[in-house]
């Protein structure tokens, strides 16, 4: 990764550039502002397991991130925890996620290494979440990590051992315990469609699935009996449970939309690489028939980015957010496509090189803008 970043010096200045922003960054109201109170409410209820928003419950999102905003604050003091928080808890596990989707590339296509980081550092959506505060990345992170793991397991069945394993299912329980469901259910679906698609479910033996599920078990039934026992539990557990997780999947009290809200929003939050996500991901469903002869690559690619999606349109809360944890497949996906087109239109590749400048120029801009954007609600 080092050599890359050596080679293509613009790589470098964004990956400064959005280390400095979370200073010239002013707290979002409608979330970040309200991460940020909660966090207060917490450390003047002293209750650490039970989270309350301007005095009522808030069972939306689990502690852990909380938590670390918390270390934030007590390690840093309340001038410096909005822009620590971001680098320590957002953009610092988006450059984890970047390493891990280059270290899985070694594994799978190392020869577009190089093109994964430009292309995902050249995603202003994805770029500005970074340095946002929000739980999301710290689960994709998380989610990412139990691919990555899974990965190297596959190539290497030899080196499986105890320490590995626990780690593998310790970040799926870490996932959920940062935002929810989808940081088990999204590298369980995955893994299992790859699988699939590899005829090798047997392989799930190897990973010691059975003591898995039991060693997830009994971490959330320790989360739910610490929650049991405090103060408002029962009515806090009905809410994160019935309200929170089945209200969410069926007929949302929040963020409801249409099924094919994803697919409205992709060219622009995965702008400029949206179209190549779309032809491959109706590509690939065309070609179902054919998947014996997709290659590893093609097949772990397919299992990432395309029935994640599926599940995410089904599910009846939406935000472009909840996307995340399918960016690196959808770049997987992505790069399959744009290296299929140019044999075909080789003008592609000058169009691609011409809007990845201009995107660069174009964070160039940003700490100006977001200073003005401070001092205008600071004033």
């Amino acid at each position: 990764m080092l050599k890359e970043l050596k080679e293509n010096k613009k790589l470098i200045f964004i990956l400064i550039l959005f280390l400095i922003l979370p200073f010239f960054r002013f707290p979002d109201l409608r979330n970040e502002m309200k991460y940020l109170d909660i966090i207060q409410e917490m450390m003047d209820k002293k209750n650490y397991w039970i989270l309350y928003y301007q005095g009522r419950l808030y069972p939306d999102k689990p502690p852990l991130y909380f938590w670390l905003l918390i270390s934030a604050y007590k390690i840093f003091g309340e001038n410096l925890v909005f822009p620590l928080s971001l680098i320590f808890f957002s953009y610092l596990p988006f450059l984890g996620i970047l390493f891990l989707g280059y270290w899985q590339l070694g594994y799978l296509k190392k020869e577009w290494r190089s093109n994964f980081l430009i292309y995902s550092l050249t995603i202003p959506y994805l770029m500005g979440i970074s340095i946002f505060l929000r739980m999301d990345m710290l689960m994709t992170f998380f989610i990412t990590l139990v691919l990555s793991l899974f990965i190297h397991f596959y190539f290497n069945q030899d080196k499986i051992n105890n320490i590995k394993l626990f780690l593998f299912y310790l970040s799926i329980f870490l996932g959920a315990f940062t935002k929810g469901p989808l940081g088990v259910i999204f590298p369980i679906l995955i893994i299992f469609i790859f699988l699939y698609l590899e005829n090798n479910l047997k392989f799930l033996n190897l990973l010691h699935w059975k003591t898995g599920i039991i060693f997830l078990l009994v971490c959330f039934s320790l989360w739910f009996l610490i929650l049991y026992q405090q103060p408002d539990g029962k009515e806090y557990i009905y809410l994160l449970l019935n309200k929170q997780t089945v209200g969410r999947a069926y007929k949302s009290f929040s963020h409801a939309r249409p099924f094919y809200y994803y697919f409205v929003y992709i060219p622009l939050t995965f702008f400029p690489y949206g179209l190549f996500y779309i032809y491959g991901f109706f590509k690939y469903l065309k070609n179902w028939k054919k998947k014996k002869e997709w290659t590893l690559f093609e097949k772990w690619t397919f299992s990432w980015s395309i029935p994640s999606l599926i599940l995410l349109s089904i599910v009846s809360g939406k935000l472009q957010i909840y996307m995340l944890p399918i960016y690196i497949g959808m770049i997987f996906l992505s790069l399959i496509i744009r290296d299929k087109l140019i044999e075909k239109y080789p003008i592609i590749k000058n169009i691609e090189k011409y809007t990845q400048n201009f995107i660069i120029i174009l964070y160039v801009f940003l700490p100006v803008g977001l200073f003005i954007y401070a001092n205008y609600f600071k004033s």
